[in-house]
């Protein structure tokens, strides 16, 4: 632990003194995971193979919400505290306190669709024994399911897990989605225990064969050999939990910091990564031989060239694509906006030709209308938070992978000219959960307190009454639905705006330090700069450091 928490505040000093923020929030947020000391079971898995239920069980209370659909959309950590207590982190900073009955309204598809209400993760503090060992339990979305993000959501979480706890089912055994997902729990987290849940469901001798059946796939997919546990959790007939328990308790006990250690070292050993190929990109070029340098030079300044006006491009292409985003918006808004307003003028026709004095009914009608109104945009604010991630991610998401790829072709690029080793250019590509659609509706003046009762509706003729009482109401109800809908439509474009152009300064700080690596290089091989050896001395005392630091992890076994 103090070789860890050593190299992780060195990096942090280094990227300090070179100036690299983003690294340090990255370093910062490694350093607060390593700190809480505790081990990190995540339960992953294809989405209804019983995750959900299993975790409850293992904890001894359904605590989270389980159903026939599939149901977690959203990261949920269940860690042990003396009373029970949820909080729930928003992306935007926010947490808030809510009750037990109250999780579904975050944690769930059916609550919270495609995490319209920008979710981050749900802390749930329970008291349970398991809990008490210095276990943390994750709930992750399924993957595999109708809604794909639920499977970038738990493909994303693996880097930060100590423990996967594989879940599968007899029906089927194991599919080609989970297989594939098991390759990726091989490259990223800690361990892989596989679990056999609803096993109950088979006889013994079938029992035998799926086990065997599903240990020879994970062990292809994970590349070493894995036992398989099983598991019920049927009420008044449990088995295997205990089983499942102790293992866990037992890794908490004798490898649970050796897993938190490695974690952070291999978290670590990404983040020094980045910074040492921008230093060794600087050191190629200037350690380039003079015969080769022209070459290199012209190859790399056409480089330099395609990296600006491609960045040129994309930043167009993004706010295009950000006016795409408002354009699709707006007509889908426009066309709810119609069907509102004809249905409640519709309404209107109806009520109005009840029996009744035209007084009495004009004020009738217009209380019911009202109140129609206010369903109908309660039920529009609803609809718009459930599309907007929809539209968003429509948008960005291909956008965002193009610069991907595109990045990567540079950055391979460069490392190829110098004949370097290749490091991953990560973008901040998280869209899916930044872009929570959070209007809240405020009192409006209404319809009622703004209309008085037209002298012709009490005085003229009932037919003549009507007209003059649908043609007031319509004109009321047009104002009331137009000046809702505005506030509606204003708020989303400037919190849209807001977190579009967010996401895009992370992503073009990224290819800022790219681009200004290929620049530095180009600058050092066309010309020979007189002061080359105190340059060459700085990079090296910045690399001699990143290879310090390494090696703290390295004595550890982080890596």
């Amino acid at each position: 632990m103090p070789k860890v928490a050593a190299a992780i505040a060195q990096a942090q000093e280094l990227a300090l003194r070179l100036g690299r923020a983003d690294l340090r929030e990255d370093l910062a947020e490694i350093r607060g995971r390593l700190e809480r000391r505790i081990l990190s079971v995540a339960l992953v898995g294809q989405f209804k193979r019983g995750k959900t239920s299993l975790l409850n069980a293992l904890v001894g209370e359904e605590i989270l919400p389980t159903g026939v659909l599939p149901l977690t959309a959203v990261v949920t950590h269940v860690r042990f505290d003396q009373v029970l207590r949820v909080t729930v982190r928003l992306r935007d900073g926010t947490e808030l306190e809510v009750p037990r009955e109250e999780i579904r309204l975050y944690a769930t598809e059916l609550g919270n669709p495609k995490n319209s209400r920008g979710v981050r993760d749900i802390i749930v503090s329970f008291p349970s024994e398991l809990l008490a060992q210095g276990i943390e339990l994750v709930d992750t979305p399924g993957i595999g399911s109708v809604w794909a993000h639920n499977t970038d959501v738990a493909k994303e979480y693996l880097p930060w897990v100590d423990v996967a706890l594989f879940v599968v089912s007899p029906d089927p055994p194991i599919t080609d989605v989970e297989r594939r997902f098991l390759e990726d729990a091989r490259e990223h987290a800690g361990k892989v225990l596989v679990v056999l849940a609803k096993s109950d469901l088979l006889s013994q001798a079938d029992l035998l064969l799926v086990r065997r059946f599903i240990e020879e796939v994970a062990g292809e997919a994970l590349g070493t050999a894995v036992p398989v546990l099983t598991a019920s959790v049927l009420q008044g007939r449990q088995a295997g939990l205990a089983e499942i328990a102790a293992l866990l308790g037992q890794l908490a006990q004798s490898e649970g910091e050796t897993m938190a250690l490695a974690l952070a070292g291999r978290r670590v050993q990404g983040v020094l990564g980045r910074l040492a190929f921008d230093f060794r990109l600087q050191r190629a070029a200037l350690t380039t031989p003079q015969e080769l340098r022209a070459q290199r030079h012209a190859v790399l300044q056409t480089h330099v060239e395609e990296f600006g006006a491609a960045l040129t491009m994309y930043r167009g292409a993004w706010q295009s694509a950000f006016q795409a985003v408002t354009q699709a918006y707006d007509a889908r808004l426009e066309a709810l906006k119609t069907s509102i307003r004809d249905a409640l003028q519709s309404s209107a026709t109806q009520l109005l030709k009840a029996p009744g004095h035209p007084r009495t009914r004009y004020v009738e009608t217009a209380r019911e209308l009202e109140a129609g109104a206010r369903a109908r945009l309660e039920a529009l604010r609803d609809e718009l938070r459930r599309i907007t991630p929809e539209i968003l991610e429509g948008q960005a998401k291909p956008l965002a992978h193009q610069i991907r790829t595109w990045t990567d072709r540079f950055a391979q690029a460069a490392a190829d000219l110098f004949e370097l080793p290749l490091v991953t250019i990560d973008l901040p590509l998280e869209i899916r959960e930044s872009c929570g659609f959070s209007f809240k509706w405020q009192d409006d003046a209404g319809l009622l307190p703004t209309l008085a009762v037209p002298a012709a509706v009490a005085l003229l003729p009932q037919e003549r009454s009507v007209r003059a009482a649908q043609r007031s109401l319509e004109e009321h109800l047009g104002a009331f639905v137009d000046r809702n809908i505005g506030r509606l439509r204003y708020h989303f474009h400037e919190s849209l705006k807001e977190q579009w152009h967010d996401l895009w300064r992370g992503i073009e700080e990224v290819l800022r330090r790219l681009g200004h690596s290929l620049e530095q290089a180009a600058a050092m091989l066309a010309e020979q700069d007189p002061r080359t050896h105190e340059i060459l001395a700085a990079i090296d005392a910045v690399l001699g450091e990143i290879r310090s630091i390494t090696s703290l992890l390295d004595d550890t076994g982080g890596t």
